[in-house]
């Protein structure tokens, strides 16, 4: 016993969860012992049994090499099984040519020479965990592979054939225990929780710490709880970061939705202010206002003086030079002195045609004004409406 000094308990990996979706199957079958806790690991057991394997019996407890085939069977209850019935053994299990051909199909890959079949190779959900379920549990040192007796086993277990399971566990756990060809001390402590809760030799905090598998509690083994939580964590940060991605986004989007919302109102707006401003004269000063005012007074007194008769003989201020028929009164001066009927006659005939001219440009102001009115109103008109469409 040199090497069980140093415990290195190692879990079995029975797909519990995979065989609790075929509780109904497993138990029509009489394999529903696969349900037990066959994951848990106490190291404490093992060293109790190392400790006093030697003792006088006191019951059940620790003394594995004094439990009797007979004990399996109270323990296993209804899948305890006789003597005559299978065994896991190549000797008991008998495969025709014909069997070990029509294993091809209940496998995606051919089988190796070498190995046999892989265990993950099952086409069959059930049959794949049933298989892999009883390799853990009675082979643990090769799991990977099933030869073809072992496929003939699994397929005569789901059939219905009766199987002499106290037999098979009792001498599983005489390998575990001694460490016989196909046992190791690492894989002691489920046999002993689950024995020791059938014969109820458990303590109060064993029954807590290893408490039967159920619906609810479907039991995992601890690399699976270390990867089930690290799983959970990942998909915790993945979360909150898609979380701040997608608020990110959302508000990036909603920013470029509102640029974009107010491209085309301001681009419009500023394009109708840019026609405003085409169409809308540039307002006057007070200056060119009050010299514009003088300038039509002096203009009308002269044109009334000249209708009247009356002859004016200078100008403090020269007319606006026009491109038709502007006058001068320089010129106008020395041409009365010269010829003064004539030119009389000439005068009241561009004094007429000014008057007509100075007519026709109070009519264009009074026009120019009611273009800048309905101008402004249609400015206001058309602000009403950018208002109306950028709410």
């Amino acid at each position: 016993m040199s090497k069980s000094t140093k415990l290195r308990m190692v879990p079995l990996k029975l797909p519990q969860i995979g065989l609790r979706a075929f509780q109904d199957r497993l138990i029509a079958v009489k394999l529903d012992f696969l349900l037990w806790g066959w994951n848990y690991v106490c190291p404490d057991m093992v060293r109790e049994w190392q400790r006093e394997r030697h003792q006088p019996t006191r019951g059940f407890r620790p003394h594995v090499d004094r439990w009797t085939v007979h004990d399996w069977g109270q323990v296993l209850g209804r899948c305890a099984g006789e003597d005559g019935f299978l065994l896991f053994d190549s000797e008991s299990v008998k495969v025709s040519k014909a069997e070990e051909a029509s294993f091809v199909e209940l496998f995606k890959r051919e089988k190796s020479t070498k190995n046999g079949y892989r265990t993950r190779d099952y086409r069959d959900r059930f049959r794949r965990n049933v298989a892999m379920a009883l390799l853990q549990l009675l082979q643990p040192h090769r799991t990977t592979y099933i030869t073809s007796w072992q496929v003939s086993f699994v397929e005569l277990t789901l059939a219905g054939a009766p199987v002499h399971w106290s037999r098979i566990l009792h001498r599983v756990t005489r390998q575990h225990a001694f460490e016989e060809r196909g046992g190791t001390i690492n894989h002691l402590s489920p046999f002993l929780i689950n024995f020791y809760r059938s014969m109820g030799c458990l303590t109060a905090t064993e029954r807590i710490q290893f408490p039967p598998l159920s619906l609810d509690n479907p039991g995992r083994t601890p690399k699976r709880c270390a990867r089930l939580k690290k799983k959970v964590n990942r998909k915790v940060v993945v979360s909150e970061s898609l979380e701040g991605n997608v608020a990110m986004n959302e508000g990036a989007a909603s920013t470029t939705d509102e640029d974009t919302r107010k491209e085309p109102s301001e681009r419009k707006q500023s394009s109708l202010e840019k026609d405003e401003k085409k169409n809308v004269p540039e307002p006057k000063t007070s200056e060119e206002h009050a010299k514009e005012l003088t300038l039509n007074e002096e203009i009308l007194e002269y044109v009334v003086k000249l209708i009247g008769g009356t002859m004016v003989k200078s100008l403090e201020i020269s007319l606006p030079q026009a491109s038709e028929g502007v006058m001068r009164p320089e010129a106008e001066k020395r041409s009365l002195k010269e010829e003064p009927k004539e030119l009389i006659k000439k005068q009241e005939a561009k004094l007429t045609s000014w008057a007509t001219k100075l007519t026709k440009c109070e009519t264009a102001k009074s026009s120019k004004v009611e273009c800048r009115v309905k101008l402004d109103a249609d400015r206001d008109r058309l602000r009403d409406q950018l208002k109306a469409v950028t709410e």
